[in-house]
């Protein structure tokens, strides 16, 4: 089951998140890697470069999965691990 402190839902939960993100941070950038499609699911590897308020510098990789229902996200869920996102996107060999 998902940690529920990190669920967000819907266009308003999508708001929070970013906001969340935007307010702990003095300084954000999101590099789209790769991108694997799989039908309604699409794979995408993130680097992550952020600053924090106190000038500390963090670089780190997030593989979203991405659903998709009539052109539209309709759910988007993270991972650290390759397996597991290419598990979750029904693309592991």
């Amino acid at each position: 089951a998902p940690d529920q402190s990190s669920l967000y839902r819907g266009r308003d939960g999508v708001k929070q998140f970013f906001a969340t993100v935007y307010a702990a941070f003095e300084e954000q950038r999101i590099d789209i890697g790769e991108i694997i499609e799989g039908g309604d699911r699409v794979l995408a590897v993130e680097g992550w470069r952020v600053r924090g308020r106190d000038g500390i510098e963090l670089d780190f990789e997030v593989i979203d999965v991405y659903a998709f229902r009539d052109g539209l996200i309709i759910r988007a869920d993270g991972f650290v691990d390759r397996d597991e996102a290419l598990e979750a996107a029904g693309l592991s060999e």
